[in-house]
């Protein structure tokens, strides 16, 4: 909606309430492109007024530095983003829809988790019994499936004493 270079804020703040509670409009962008008579004060003023009863996004853009930047500091102060180019403020809007889009994706459910924490915490207490401070795969591996995790089954092998004939046996036989 174009109001003219020469609108004052109340033309602004008709224009903006009118555009904003649009049930087709998801945003707004006001582009101010100062004249000799605009008030840029007065028209982010009316921008903050509209844009703290709504809910929808209004991002500014005012064009030029010294004329409207006490318009510039005022939308800042209140916490309305305002852009030096269209361009920017058009990229912003794009990454608003693409956080909403992100913000409304399907949800997956959590799954049902069953967690032994009492034998999580003997497994720990009996660690520290001990004086063991540092766990190891067999003890490491308990303790995560404590938590759900898939492990796959671990011991500790024992070692076996195979009485091997002397070697003077091997070397008699060979000989």
């Amino acid at each position: 909606m174009d109001v003219i270079g020469d609108a004052a804020s109340d033309r602004y703040q008709n224009a903006l309430a009118a555009v904003i509670n649009d049930e087709n409009v998801d945003g707004v962008l006001v582009i101010l492109t100062p004249q000799s008579m605009t008030d840029a004060l007065g028209t982010a003023e009316a921008v903050v007024n509209i844009a703290q009863r709504s809910s929808k996004p209004i991002l500014c853009c005012f064009m030029g530095v010294v004329d409207v930047s006490a318009g510039v500091k005022y939308l800042q102060e209140h916490g309305y983003p305002v852009y030096r180019f269209p361009e920017n403020a058009a990229n912003a809007f794009g990454a608003l829809y693409r956080y909403s889009q992100w913000l409304s994706r399907p949800q997956l459910a959590s799954p049902k988790t069953n967690y032994d924490t009492k034998k999580a915490s003997d497994i720990i207490s009996n660690c520290l019994a001990t004086g063991e401070t540092k766990l190891g795969e067999v003890v490491g591996n308990q303790l995560l499936a404590c938590y759900g995790f898939n492990v796959n089954p671990t011991k500790v092998a024992k070692q076996y004493k195979r009485r091997l004939p002397s070697p003077r046996k091997w070397v008699s036989r060979w000989l």
